[in-house]
């Protein structure tokens, strides 16, 4: 019966999300899912080019006003190593991933509560997946530009003046 009561919650709280009601909720994990999603690729390419001994490499931007070569190794800072943990801690426990001992793991119930929301993918790819890709390109896209084409001695007398 527990395991009904978690399928029950996790569609009603899903369905909520989906709904006009729930458009403040949904915006707030939308930008923390992209956030998420953002940090995890960006270490995971660190990762991978440092692995593969490159972690030094930058790549020549060859456009009018690039300022510097871009690095094959994104930076990962402190904040994206948290987004990444609590990433991991928000999944864990939306996928109801908690073994006997309290420590994350996949288990048969996750599986079961994963095939219950099958249903309601199709609202999902059509509501939250375009936005996602919207918000997670528009985030590389105005990084690479940040990070090629500002000169951060002058940009950053602004940020700390709360421009």
């Amino acid at each position: 019966m527990a395991v009904d009561q978690n399928d029950k919650a996790a569609r009603d709280a899903l369905t909520f999300m989906l709904a006009p009601e729930g458009k403040f909720f949904r915006e707030f994990m939308l930008e923390e899912i992209v956030r998420g999603i953002d940090a995890l690729t960006r270490n995971q390419l660190a990762e991978l080019v440092h692995s593969v001994g490159l972690g030094g490499t930058s790549i020549p931007i060859l456009f009018p006003g690039a300022l510097r070569p871009y690095p094959l190794a994104p930076a990962v800072s402190e904040e994206d190593r948290l987004v990444i943990k609590n990433t991991a801690r928000l999944l864990d426990f939306l996928a109801g991933n908690q073994n006997q001992n309290g420590a994350p793991g996949f288990s048969a119930e996750s599986a079961r509560l994963l095939r219950s929301l099958l249903p309601l993918l199709p609202d999902v790819t059509q509501q939250i997946l375009p936005e996602v890709t919207a918000r997670l390109t528009s985030r590389v896209a105005s990084r690479f530009i940040r990070d090629v084409f500002i000169d951060e001695s002058v940009s950053r007398p602004a940020r700390q003046l709360g421009a």
